[in-house]
């Protein structure tokens, strides 16, 4: 197996173990963290197919399908949170899937064993996983064309001069994709000082835009949900009516978890669901108070991560009136 190398950076670099003695025993001084790009090392998993197979991913299908030449593209916030915040993201997840086996199979149309809510925060084999805030839409560019791509919104990065903020999770929602074919459950953020993450949003999708892909989070985006919705309301009034009522399509947000199916009606039981209630309100003011800081916008362009980071020095140098 190959170690990874670190980079020679004074911030980056990882020193060895230190012991130092105290009265009662020596001790080993902790690590310092890794450097954020440790983590786009492993930012994929390895393909075990090469074609689109539900089966290997818990019944989710590729929204793009995969073409040769063709390279995925997404621009975005990460979060690593840490191990009490995870522990308060799963306490929540845990009342939301309580939630999702106390409904009636009968209104949903589905079997309550199928109402599986499948976690965001780690993998299936336990390892805790990155969650995001988007700054685009999946996008997919040619070979010939991605390059371009990563200067461009390198280049409209900077000059967006946006300095470091952090933003706090305000609401709990469910949110269905443009097909309805999966429903997220989303932490919507507040939007920071100055409202800066539009301020990059505006200035990745001017790029976006210039280069033929779908901007993200526009009136011409919920113009076309809108009209999807009423469609969908004729055939699968359930998915509409949980989709119409999602606001995060025109909101930052933070996906926690995923469904096959719908979000389920309120229980049978009247006192079960007043007590859930109050379970899930309690876990959310606590996560509420959450501030997620965020330094450095994430650039993935099939397995290959580029990291722009905002401007330090314009916060470390502003005055105490801002």
């Amino acid at each position: 197996m190959t170690l990874v190398t670190y980079s020679d950076s004074d911030d980056e670099h990882v020193q060895p173990l230190k012991k130092r003695k105290t009265s009662n025993a020596t001790t080993i001084n902790a690590l310092p963290p890794l450097p954020s790009t440790f983590h786009d090392l492993y930012s994929s998993t390895a393909r075990v197919s090469t074609s689109d197979d539900p089966s290997l991913h818990g019944g989710r299908r590729r929204v793009v399908p995969h073409v040769e030449g063709n390279w995925p593209t997404h621009v975005y916030f990460e979060w690593h949170p840490n191990q009490t915040e995870s522990k308060l993201l799963s306490s929540l997840l845990s009342t939301v899937q309580a939630q999702a086996e106390a409904s009636d199979p009968h209104v949903t149309g589905h079997p309550a064993a199928t109402q599986k809510v499948h976690s965001l925060l780690q993998s299936e084999l336990g390892v805790p996983l990155p969650l995001h805030v988007s700054l685009s839409r999946p996008l997919v560019f040619r070979t010939e064309t991605k390059d371009i791509f990563v200067e461009r919104v390198t280049a409209a990065i900077a000059r967006a001069d946006v300095r470091p903020f952090a933003v706090n999770p305000t609401e709990l929602a469910w949110h269905g994709n443009e097909d309805m074919t999966r429903w997220f459950l989303v932490l919507r953020v507040a939007k920071p000082d100055g409202d800066d993450m539009r301020k990059l949003l505006e200035a990745c999708n001017k790029v976006v835009v210039g280069m033929g892909q779908p901007a993200l989070y526009t009136e011409e985006n919920a113009a076309e949900r809108k009209a999807k919705t009423t469609a969908l309301k004729k055939t699968r009034p359930r998915e509409a009516e949980n989709a119409g009522n999602s606001k995060a399509a025109d909101a930052f947000h933070i996906s926690i978890a995923w469904s096959l199916h719908p979000p389920p009606p309120s229980t049978d039981s009247e006192a079960a669901a007043t007590l859930l209630g109050k379970v899930m309100e309690a876990a959310m003011n606590e996560v509420r108070k959450l501030r997620i800081p965020f330094s450095e916008v994430k650039l993935k362009i099939g397995r290959d991560v580029s990291v722009l980071p905002l401007n330090a020095k314009k916060a470390e140098g502003r005055s105490i009136l801002g």
